[in-house]
């Protein structure tokens, strides 16, 4: 079930109503054009959630995606912006998720911002950093694995991912980092293939998982 609520207050309720049931939430938050909304549609398998093509936000308010099998509610949020995100801030930090993704873009540089409110407004909660549109590695021959494993040399195309890696005990530190996951989701050639979505999906499902079992 999708939920487009237009009432702030009334998706907060909705949110809580769904943790008290047991349900475990996941906050995806970034800038604009980013990737957000394509993330939520591959993940869930369906094309849910509208996608911007010409550079404009599409996500105004915080949108709901249920994943019955697994009872995860997936919170997507409003792009940010370089300047005046004070009422997307207040909508991103409303509620406790029980885990965030960070969705940032390969293509362009990393605002300040996008790390600021999970070092200031979640310093406990563990975070994912999603670093999509890596296609520009398609010429270059590497395994979905060696994409995902963070601790391996990065290759030189990827400035934003090094400049993660240069970053990687600060982010553990001030961050609660979980994982860097890198990721490409263009399928617009008979060749492009889909990278790190599925590793995403499954460890989530398994860090819920091991939190149940403690």
């Amino acid at each position: 079930m999708i939920f487009i609520v237009e009432n702030f207050r009334k998706t907060v309720e909705i949110i809580k109503e769904h943790k008290k049931n047991s349900w475990r939430t996941v906050l995806i938050y970034g800038s604009s054009n980013n990737g957000k909304s394509t993330l939520i549609n591959e993940i869930l398998g369906e094309h849910v959630a509208r996608i911007g093509l010409d550079g404009t936000p599409t996500t105004q308010h915080l949108q709901l995606y249920e994943d019955k099998n697994s009872k995860i509610l997936y919170v997507d949020s409003p792009g940010l912006e370089k300047h005046d995100n004070a009422d997307k801030i207040i909508q991103l930090t409303s509620f406790r998720p029980d885990l965030i993704w960070l969705v940032i873009s390969n293509t362009t540089a990393i605002e300040p911002v996008e790390l600021d409110i999970s070092r200031k407004y979640y310093p406990n909660t563990p975070l994912d950093i999603i670093l999509n549109k890596v296609d520009i590695l398609q010429e270059i021959d590497l395994s979905e694995n060696e994409l995902n494993n963070f601790y391996r040399e990065v290759p030189s195309a990827l400035a934003t991912c090094r400049e993660l890696v240069s970053k990687r005990e600060k982010l553990l530190k001030d961050h609660n980092l979980r994982q860097l996951v890198l990721m490409s989701m263009r399928e617009e050639e008979e060749n492009d293939k889909v990278i790190g979505v599925e590793h995403l999906l499954n460890s989530t499902k398994d860090y819920f998982a091991n939190l149940k079992s403690k």
